[in-house]
């Protein structure tokens, strides 16, 4: 891409999909004079939460790497976030939708359907409901696949059965995906392998 004449640059618009662990503003100038660039970033959660899911990935470069783009304002150059909603980063949500009101990013958002074990459906709709206990007014930095439920994180978040069976498959996948982790379920959330275990 950063091959292509300027005269055809200028004609196309990018829309790139990253996981914010390289340097935007310097892609951009790499990449160089297209009409407009596009990225999403997806964002499982913020500090610990990011870093267990995202195997060998570092919070702090993310995080910088995002503000800085933010931060510099280049023209016709964009910036969204994205993020998957699923068992592993649902009790990191409250921190997420905080961080991305303080730094006024927009965030659409899914549901993750497959695996099915990492799905929201194997958290009982209890522990769904203690998890959600923090600050809605923010979710309207949120927009979701389903237009009725915009904002409406709660809602979403609930809208799926709960699913007993997925405990087992769900803890077999942690105990094969920590072989070679630095961090553990219970770094990036405290008391859901007692909890999924017990219920």
């Amino acid at each position: 891409l950063a091959q292509l004449a300027p005269e055809r640059k200028r004609k196309l618009s990018l829309y790139i999909t990253t996981n914010g662990s390289f340097d935007l503003v310097e892609q951009c100038e790499v990449l160089g004079a297209f009409r407009n660039i596009f990225f999403t970033v997806s964002l499982e959660g913020v500090g610990t939460v990011q870093e267990y899911i995202r195997k060998r990935s570092s919070w702090t470069q993310i995080e910088s790497t995002i503000l800085k783009f933010r931060d510099r304002g280049l023209a016709n150059r964009h910036l969204s976030i994205h993020h998957t909603l699923q068992a592993l980063s649902l009790p990191g949500l409250g921190a997420l939708i905080d961080w991305l009101a303080l730094h006024d990013l927009q965030c659409t958002y899914h549901l993750l359907t497959r695996p099915e074990y990492l799905s929201v459906e194997l958290l009982d709709t209890d522990y769904r409901q203690e998890l959600l206990q923090f600050d809605l007014q923010n979710t309207n930095q949120f927009w979701g696949d389903d237009i009725a439920m915009t904002g409406d994180i709660q809602g979403y978040a609930l809208s799926k059965p709960y699913r007993a069976e997925l405990a087992a498959p769900f803890l077999r996948y942690i105990d094969f995906y920590e072989q070679d982790h630095t961090l553990t379920l219970e770094q990036c959330a405290p008391g859901l392998r007692e909890r999924i275990s017990t219920v």
